[in-house]
Order: structure tokens, then C-alpha cells, then sequence
């Protein structure tokens, strides 16, 4: 691990401030850049960062999950320097020794007088983690954009993954977020309002959180439809951007891992009722339709044959189901999903 430029050192009136990072930038790139983007999405840390016009990246084109912004032109040097200077420090995270883009950032955060930090992620996580923490409290910035930066996923191909989770233990210990275990909600928006107190805005600023969908192969724990039919008044309430609202609209959370990757366990999501079965959906399942329990709803993939509503899970460990027409509802679903709140993106 290498350190230099360490630290502003700045004090107000004799008193230290507290770290913390309001912002993760990178280039958008494969391996380390999208790992710290990554860790921001899964924590609700606010995103971005300079990326080749084009949305450029080794493996064609960067996700549009990643809310990059294009440079002018296609040079992934000149995103590199834009995205050292608009940051308030750097981490450089690689797979053995400092090379390539890697140095150039590293050189850039010298030039610009700006915090730059290097890990090898091959060295001891918990001593890695440790390192990183250390050097963001010694900045004393108590608003610190991080640039991250790092090798490609082709020289490094766990690097992303890596990169994530280092950066969420980081994230946790300086913007003191708790961590949250695996049966516990994931959705970082934890605050739930009353319908008494926002009913002017319901519907345009906030959505009902219904209940809970089950995404296990065999529905056997779940949504329970009944809370369908409960008063508005009487659940919770999330605040969600504006663009998510409308009515016929509400919010669930999923229980079980068949839809990973699209879904993973505990997210939550935007769902809009309505009975149209459109093919290759991701939909809220009738319940009480054959192999599946009374009383409870699936969240799975729509596509239909001749004689058969198919429910398909995203995770192939899992089989079909196929669901006879003539012994099922006419129309076997009561919604779409359309948006995950924990990911941040749009279902597709």
C-alpha cells in the first residue's frame, strides 16, 4: 500500500471534522471503476464521474446504470484527468504493481495537488479496509468526493466484486451507515410515513409498501395478497422520485433469490397493477393459479406458448413453471415490476 498527498488537514476553530463522503466518481470503466460505483448504488451514495464520449468502455458500451457524463471526445486519458480534478481525493485500487492508467490517474492527483491512496487488493482485507478508513479521517473533509480508479476487469477479473465490497465496509465505518443482516430490509430508504401525513402527495411523491413478493422456485413463503385489499391508510408509505409515481402503482419487497440477477434477495420494488401478460416481463403472479399456493403471489418472468402461461426465474438453478390455460385465470398476473429501488435501475 502507498500513500502520498495524504492529507488537507484542515480545522475550524480548533475542532476536527468529521469524514464523510458525499460522492463516488470513477470512469465508468470494467474492474475497479465499476466497483466503487457499485458500492455507492448499493448504499445510496450519490454517483457519477467523466466518461469517453460514447459511454467508451473495454467491454462496449458503460451500463446506463451508471449515471456517467460523456466527455467530448473519445480519449479515456481526458476523462481520467477530468475525473481526478473535479474529485476532492483518489483511491487507486489495482492487482499487483501501479501501471498504465492506473499511473497516469496517480500522476494526475500529483499534478493537481489532490489525496491519492493505493491498494494492492491482493494484501489482507481486513488490513486493506482498515488502511482506507485511517487515511479518510486523517483528511479531515467532511465532504469528500473519492475518485476510485484502478485495473480493468480483464487484467483483474474479480476486481469489481472486490472492489464493491471493500468499499462498502469503507462507506459504512465513515458515512456511518449500519450494515444491515441478511434477513433485514436492504433498502436504504428506511424512513416510512403515515398516510395522514403526506395524503396531498399521494400517489405524485410517495407509494404504498404493500407487503412482500416471493421469488423462491416453490412460492411456499410470501406476499400475502390480503394486504392488497388493506385501507391506504393504515401501511406505510415510501418517498420515491417523482418520475416512479403514479396510480396503480405501489411498492413490494421480494423475498427469495430465483430473479437474481435482476431482483436479488430483499430488494425492493416498483410495481404498476394492471392485467395485460406481456412476454419477456418480469410480473407479480396471480395467486391461486395450479402449482401455486392460495393466498400468495410470485414475482417471475412472463412468456406463453400455445397451451401454457410460462413463469420463467432469471436464476437457472431454478426450472419453469408452466401453468395450463384452460386451468388457470384468463389473465394470470396482476402487475408488472418495473423498478428496483435497492439497485436503482429500471426492470427489464
Amino acid at each position: 500500500m502507498k500513500r502520498f498527498l495524504l492529507a488537507k488537514n484542515l480545522f475550524v476553530q480548533g475542532l476536527i471534522m468529521n469524514s464523510k463522503i458525499i460522492k463516488i466518481v470513477s470512469g465508468g470503466q470494467t474492474g475497479a471503476d465499476r466497483g466503487g460505483l457499485d458500492a455507492a448504488i448499493e448504499l445510496r451514495v450519490t454517483h457519477g464521474g467523466w466518461c469517453p464520449k460514447g459511454r467508451l468502455s473495454e467491454d462496449g458500451s458503460i451500463p446506463l446504470k451508471y449515471n456517467q457524463k460523456e466527455n467530448t471526445n473519445k480519449n479515456y486519458l481526458k476523462r481520467t484527468e477530468k475525473n481526478v480534478v473535479d474529485s476532492s481525493s483518489t483511491i487507486i485500487l489495482t492487482v499487483g504493481k501501479l501501471k498504465g492508467g492506473s499511473k497516469r490517474t496517480a500522476d494526475f492527483a500529483e499534478q493537481y495537488k489532490r489525496p491519492c491512496l493505493v491498494i494492492d487488493v491482493n494484501n489482507n482485507r481486513k488490513e486493506i479496509i482498515s488502511e482506507i478508513v485511517e487515511w479518510l479521517e486523517n483528511l479531515h473533509d467532511s465532504e469528500i468526493v473519492l475518485n476510485v480508479a484502478g485495473s480493468r476487469g480483464s487484467k483483474a477479473p474479480n476486481l469489481q466484486k472486490d472492489v464493491k465490497e471493500i468499499l462498502i465496509a469503507v462507506l459504512s465505518k465513515i458515512n456511518k451507515i449500519d450494515l444491515l443482516k441478511e434477513d433485514e430490509v436492504i433498502y436504504k430508504e428506511t424512513k416510512y410515513y403515515n398516510f395522514a401525513d403526506i395524503k396531498p402527495d399521494a400517489y405524485k411523491r410517495f407509494l404504498p409498501l404493500v407487503g412482500k413478493l416471493t421469488a423462491n422456485p416453490n412460492t411456499t413463503a410470501g406476499f400475502d395478497m390480503e394486504n392488497m385489499d388493506v385501507d391506504i391508510a393504515d401501511i406505510p408509505w415510501f418517498k420515491v422520485e417523482t418520475y416512479l409515481c403514479k396510480e396503480k402503482r405501489f411498492i413490494v419487497q421480494v423475498v427469495g433469490d430465483s430473479m437474481e440477477p435482476t431482483i436479488n434477495k430483499y430488494d425492493y420494488v416498483v410495481c404498476e397493477y394492471h392485467r395485460r401478460p406481456y412476454n419477456s416481463k418480469v410480473v407479480i403472479m396471480q395467486p391461486g393459479t395450479s402449482t401455486f399456493i392460495d393466498g400468495e403471489c410470485a414475482v417471475k418472468r412472463i412468456s406463453q406458448d400455445k397451451d401454457n402461461w410460462i413463469f420463467a426465474s432469471d436464476n437457472k438453478k431454478y426450472d419453469d413453471k408452466m401453468i395450463p390455460k384452460d386451468f388457470s385465470n384468463a389473465y394470470p398476473i396482476i402487475g408488472e415490476v418495473i423498478y428496483n429501488l435497492t439497485k436503482q435501475e429500471r426492470v427489464r
